[in-house]
């Protein structure tokens, strides 16, 4: 699935990914373990290690959280 993620942003690049993920109860538990595999997949060909990219990721269900942010 990363590999359609990586046609449009070169991953070899620099860039800041942020994930906004639903985590209230109307996703379901099967819709959910789908949003973290995307966020898994995606995350996993980013050049993370050098600092190419950073990444945060957001919650919400009834109010977001921030999980970790840019700079984590």
């Amino acid at each position: 699935m990363c590999y359609l993620f990586c046609i449009f942003l070169d991953c070899r690049g620099k860039g800041d990914v942020v994930f906004i993920l639903d985590t209230s109860g109307s996703v379901g538990r099967d819709g959910f373990y789908k949003i973290l595999n995307f966020t898994y997949e995606t995350i996993f060909d980013l050049d993370i290690d050098s600092g190419n990219f950073r990444v945060a990721v957001i919650t919400f269900s009834d109010w977001p959280h921030l999980e970790f942010d840019l700079s984590a």
